[in-house]
């Protein structure tokens, strides 16, 4: 169900002329880390000061 409900994201970000998605997660959160990675999302990981994994994908 997540993936389907991202690859509709996918398609409304890009009718719309986007070309990038991201967004974030606990860097406990393992399986989310998971699961935007078999997505095709980079994956970048807390920078100084942040507590959060970032995720980026560009279509």
């Amino acid at each position: 169900m997540a993936r389907a409900l991202y690859e509709r994201f996918f398609e409304e970000a890009a009718a719309v002329g986007r070309t990038k998605v991201k967004a974030v997660a606990s860097p406990a959160n393992a399986g989310a880390i998971a699961f935007h990675r078999a997505m095709g999302f980079d994956v970048h990981e807390p920078q100084a000061g942040h507590d959060h994994v970032r995720f980026e994908k560009r279509f």
